[in-house]
């Protein structure tokens, strides 16, 4: 017997996705941390490649989240 069919798992059915799912596009500055991130794998410095990844998620969220509004503690308005 085959050593691939011995280990195959056969209540696993491998699918086809049909759908193709186009990521928005990425401010400039997001975009250029990113390719930094692929110039960091390919050389195998992965630390510095995870390092730039992070760096254009938060860099992404700064820019889509609108800043919070401090409240005041004593009656829950916000302040001016």
């Amino acid at each position: 017997m085959n050593m691939r069919q011995e280990s195959c798992n056969t209540g696993v059915m491998p699918t086809v996705i049909k759908e193709v799912f186009m990521p928005p596009e990425a401010p400039p500055t997001v975009a250029t941390l990113i390719e930094s991130s692929l110039v960091y794998q390919n050389s195998a410095n992965y630390e510095m490649a995870v390092h730039s990844l992070e760096q254009a998620r938060d860099e992404w969220r700064k820019i889509i989240s609108p800043p919070e509004k401090k409240e005041d503690k004593k009656d829950g308005n916000p302040t001016p």
